[in-house]
């Protein structure tokens, strides 16, 4: 089974997913890396072929990274993705899960909090083969209404003042 990558910036310059994809690849992942820079412009259709898609590979995890600027169309995608194919986990990673992971939570199932390499990894195993996330570091989901995480082994760096 393989792990659906999905960027929902508007243009192919991303350097996140597919770092991400080659890094799958390179440890003997299935790794599929798709691109929606057409999302805003023909939503609706997009969503379709995505969907057929998903249908189609049926992947055992789906990711988006995602910057915040990112966020409604990630929102869209997840939604789609959460209604019609409810047993597939859906994980955000990037530069908003890590910076604002409470409004990443409203939206996303389970996000990846700082570097996701290794917790990419550790997700595609675990989805692969049935286990929980909970267990994997750097990763947050929302319980009893609230945000929660796993253990964190990232940290974001120190910030010395200039002054």
């Amino acid at each position: 089974m393989s792990t659906l990558l999905l960027s929902v910036q508007r243009d192919l310059d991303v350097i996140g997913p597919r770092g991400l994809h080659q890094f799958l690849l390179s440890r003997g992942e299935e790794s599929i890396l798709l691109f929606l820079p057409v999302l805003e412009r023909d939503t609706e259709a997009t969503l379709a072929a995505l969907d057929r898609f998903v249908a189609k590979t049926r992947p055992a995890l789906a990711g988006l990274s995602l910057m915040s600027f990112e966020y409604a169309r990630a929102v869209r995608v997840t939604r789609m993705l959460r209604e019609r194919h409810p047993g597939m986990p859906v994980v955000w990673g990037g530069i908003h899960p890590t910076c604002d992971p409470e409004s990443s939570l409203e939206a996303a199932e389970w996000i990846c909090i700082g570097e996701g390499e290794q917790t990419l990894l550790d997700l595609a195993c675990a989805a692969r083969e049935g286990r929980s996330f909970r267990d994997i570091p750097n990763i947050g989901w929302r319980e009893g209404g609230t945000g929660t995480s796993s253990t964190t082994s990232w940290r974001p760096p120190r910030i010395c003042p200039v002054f």
